[in-house]
C-alpha cells in the first residue's frame, strides 16, 4: 500500500512504531530526574519510577514486565540462591538453609525490607565488618553469630544513578537502622541486582566462604536464570534486536 493511500490513523501508528523503539533504546538518559524535575511515580508491580510523562517508554516498560515478571525475578534469584547454599552445607558449617516467607510485593515495595533467605549456623561463624562483594580484604573483629540473612534488592537504575555499589552500601545501612524493615540478625548482606544495566553488587557482613560462594554463585545466575533470560528476550523483542548468528540453545538453571 502506497503511503499517499494511508489514512491518517495508518499513518500514526506506523510512525509510532519506531517512536517506541527509540524511547524504550533512549529510556534510560530519557527517564531520570535530571530531565524531569517532579514528582516520581511508580510504575504498577515492577520498582520502575517514571520521571515524566512518556507514554511510548511506559507502555513498552509494562508489555515487558507484563504478567509479574518483576516478581517472578526476584523469586526466582532467591530460589537459585537457596539451592547455592543446600549444596554448600557442610563446606560452609551451615545447618538450615530458610526461605522466608515474604509479601508479595516485597520485591517492588521501596521504603522498607525483610530478608528473603536465612541461614542457621551448625557452629558460630567468625564475622566481618561491612564490606563490598568485589572488596578482597574483609576485617574480622570479634563478632560471632549463628544466624546470617540475605536480602535481594532488583532496581531499574538510570543513567545518573546506576552506580551499583553505592546503592547496595546505602540500602544496607538504610535498611538496617531503620524502624520499619524487619530482619532476624544484625549479621547480612544486601545483593542488589539493576535489571537496566544487567549488573549486580552486594555489601554487608561476611563469614569464611560466603563471599566467595556468592560470587561465584551470582556471576552464573545472571547468566543462566530463567527469569532473567525472560527478561531479556522480551527487551530484544520491544527493540527489535536480533543475532546475525545462531545462538545456543538455551539451558534451564
Amino acid at each position: 500500500m502506497c503511503w499517499k493511500n494511508l489514512t491518517i490513523a495508518q499513518r500514526s501508528g506506523l510512525n509510532q512504531i519506531p517512536n517506541r523503539r527509540f524511547t524504550l533504546w533512549r529510556g534510560l538518559t530519557i527517564n531520570r530526574a535530571n530531565v524531569y524535575v517532579g514528582f516520581q511515580v511508580q510504575l504498577d508491580l515492577t520498582g520502575i519510577f517514571m520521571h515524566g510523562k512518556i507514554p511510548t517508554l511506559k507502555i513498552s516498560l509494562i508489555q515487558i514486565f507484563r504478567a509479574h515478571l518483576w516478581q517472578k525475578i526476584h523469586e526466582s534469584v532467591v530460589m537459585d540462591l537457596c539451592q547455592v547454599f543446600d549444596q554448600q552445607l557442610n563446606a560452609l558449617d551451615i545447618e538450615t538453609v530458610k526461605k522466608e516467607t515474604i509479601h508479595p510485593r516485597k520485591s517492588y515495595k521501596m521504603n522498607s525490607s525483610c530478608a528473603d533467605v536465612l541461614l542457621f549456623g551448625a557452629c558460630k561463624w567468625n564475622i566481618s565488618q561491612p564490606s563490598l562483594l568485589v572488596d578482597s580484604k574483609d576485617v574480622m573483629d570479634n563478632t560471632t553469630s549463628q544466624k546470617y540473612w540475605l536480602d535481594i534488592q532488583l532496581r531499574w537504575r538510570d543513567y545518573d544513578s546506576h552506580d551499583i555499589e553505592r546503592y547496595s552500601r546505602a540500602k544496607f545501612f538504610d535498611y538496617t537502622t531503620d524502624n520499619m524493615s524487619i530482619y532476624p540478625s544484625p549479621t547480612s548482606v544486601i545483593i542488589a541486582i539493576d535489571l537496566a544495566y544487567n549488573w549486580y553488587n552486594a555489601f554487608g557482613n561476611w563469614f569464611p566462604g560466603c563471599k566467595t560462594l556468592i560470587q561465584q554463585a551470582m556471576a552464573k545466575i545472571m547468566k543462566v536464570n530463567p527469569a532473567l533470560y525472560v527478561l531479556r528476550e522480551r527487551i530484544r523483542k520491544s527493540l527489535q534486536l536480533y543475532s546475525s548468528e545462531p545462538t545456543e540453545p538455551y539451558l534451564s538453571s
